[in-house]
């Protein structure tokens, strides 16, 4: 399992959302985590958006967009 500590340094998120995201999708790797917060970015939300859209839809990867 990645890192919640090192992941949410990383893109500025919240340590309490990357840990809930991580515990929903233990398989993910940190390049997976790197890909869906860069995706949500270009689409214009943030790394905390990102995690709260994983969270509370279980956005599959591909699908994150601006609410």
């Amino acid at each position: 399992m990645v890192s919640a500590t090192l992941l949410a340094q990383t893109f500025n998120a919240d340590y309490e959302l990357m840990l809930t995201a991580i515990e929903y999708y233990p398989n993910r790797t940190k390049p997976t985590w790197q890909k869906l917060i860069y995706e949500g970015a270009t689409n214009g939300l943030t790394a905390n958006q990102v995690l709260e859209q994983i969270i509370t839809k279980g956005q599959p990867m591909g699908l994150i967009k601006r609410k």
